[in-house]
């Protein structure tokens, strides 16, 4: 099987924390014991920063003999780390080991459907947590510094099914979008069978898509506005910035149908922030009684600075 189904591949830069052991309950939606979801964990562990290569197949089927095998091989040649599956149709829901390779999925109860992510030995470790909403949609948190990172992979109904399922798949994909943080990174992928055409709109679709959009892609192209969303891999960017295109790499065959959507986050914050956490950190220390602390502190810069770098931290 060659690479001949993929969508786009692109890269994101971002520091990996190993997840800490947590305890582990029953998943919403999902009788498989998974992680429990939270949005505010701490941790203080050894990072690795390292750039990201994700990707998004549709592998028709995973019930091949031989097929797993030949999916990582595919990974290890393109050296992709996170690669999200379209039609895995597996049973069930959980997550399982395979060699180097961590395998989360959620599927039904009929080998049908099916969705899986596929996350090398590295990045296997930073996993936070899992959910296994349905057959359709599953989201992956994977612990990063200095933001978490969301993964959302989702495999749409196809233009046999009728407009109940394309909503009911909406608000399943609005309820998963739910529990990810506004200010975390925010990635959807996967197979949407929705054509949203070529040329830019917006600001949501980029001038290299193809075909011609059809019903199913004015939803999808409706609902990334209504979620500050762009549609990564139909965009192309001059260097030094990253190139997502339709071409498979080595390959002629393009994809029309498997979409990456990348959050779209605030711009740079204003040169006045940190001074106004500065403020906000001193003031509560003042309030909480520490003013003859300070005043001592002047006299030694060491100590000085570490309460300025204290008074930062807490004013974050």
């Amino acid at each position: 099987m060659k690479w001949n189904e993929a969508s786009a591949i692109f890269l994101v830069v971002f520091t990996l924390v190993d997840a800490p052991t947590r305890p582990v309950s029953s998943g919403r939606g999902s009788h498989v014991p998974q992680v429990t979801l939270d949005r505010h964990l701490v941790t203080a562990c050894k990072t690795t920063t390292t750039t990201t290569k994700i990707a998004t197949w549709n592998v028709r089927t995973m019930l091949q003999k031989g097929k797993l095998d030949n999916i990582k091989l595919e990974m290890e040649r393109m050296k992709i780390n996170i690669l999200g599956l379209s039609e895995v149709r597996w049973q069930g829901a959980g997550v399982i080991t395979s060699g180097n390779y961590k395998i989360f999925y959620s599927g039904g109860t009929t080998h049908e459907r099916g969705v899986g992510i596929i996350l090398d030995k590295e990045i296997g470790k930073a996993v936070k947590g899992y959910w296994t909403l349905s057959d359709r949609i599953i989201l992956l948190k994977i612990a990063g510094k200095p933001l978490d990172i969301n993964i959302i992979q989702v495999y749409a109904p196809t233009s046999a099914c009728s407009d109940d399922d394309i909503e009911k798949f909406y608000e399943e994909l609005e309820e998963v979008k739910t529990q990810c943080s506004q200010q975390n990174p925010l990635i959807i992928m996967g197979d949407f069978n929705a054509k949203v055409g070529e040329g830019r709109e917006e600001n949501i679709v980029g001038p290299h898509g193809l075909g011609t959009r059809n019903l199913r892609g004015e939803k999808l192209v409706e609902w990334c506005k209504m979620n500050n969303l762009i549609i990564g891999n139909t965009w192309f960017q001059q260097p030094p910035r990253r190139k997502w295109t339709w071409k498979c790499p080595g390959e002629e065959i393009r994809n029309q149908i498997d979409f990456i959507l990348l959050r779209m986050l605030e711009g740079k914050r204003s040169r006045g922030k940190q001074r106004e956490k500065l403020i906000e950190g001193l003031t509560d220390w003042l309030r909480a009684g520490k003013s003859l602390e300070a005043i001592e502190a002047t006299k030694d810069r060491k100590k000085w600075r570490t309460m300025i770098a204290n008074a930062v931290k807490q004013g974050t």
